[in-house]
């Protein structure tokens, strides 16, 4: 089995494959992981991650450049209808993000008219019932950068 991790810079995809690769070494053996900043051609037995954009800023990321990169990565796997999953979360809740975001592609039925399609990522988190709280998160992140932004600007 190969998983395709898919980022923006600094969206966690290197920590992310190093940690999958501990936690399922024993599970699955002859597991391959690729990371890409780019899409890749797939194969139906192929499992594709798509890094959330809620880790921090590190001081190599730009935060405009992410957002824009993580647009044209959805809108290929979209356009080549690959089914992936968004990871989000910070160290151990990445991690287990991930190992459930792997389970949920491993139930759609290869070879099918609904794995040709991507999947829509249903999470339901302590904090809401909402399917669309990846919106929700994407609005609030921007406008919390928007605002830090605003802030960090000396008074003129």
């Amino acid at each position: 089995m190969v998983i395709t991790l898919l980022g923006a810079q600094g969206s966690g995809k290197t920590w992310l494959a190093g940690a999958l690769a501990e936690a399922l070494a024993a599970r699955q053996p002859g597991l391959r992981i690729v990371e890409s900043a780019t899409p890749l051609a797939f194969t139906p037995a192929d499992k594709v991650l798509l890094m959330g954009l809620d880790l921090p800023p590190s001081p190599q990321s730009v935060p405009a450049a992410q957002e824009v990169q993580d647009g044209q990565l959805r809108a290929a796997l979209a356009h080549a209808g690959v089914p992936f999953q968004v990871v989000y979360g910070t160290g151990p809740a990445r991690l287990r993000n991930a190992l459930a975001a792997l389970e949920a592609l491993a139930r759609l039925p290869t070879g099918s008219a609904a794995h040709n399609k991507p999947a829509a990522w249903r999470w339901h988190c302590d904090a809401c019932g909402d399917p669309d709280c990846e919106h929700r998160l994407f609005t609030s992140l921007q406008a919390e950068r928007l605002i830090a932004a605003a802030a960090a600007r000396p008074a003129g």
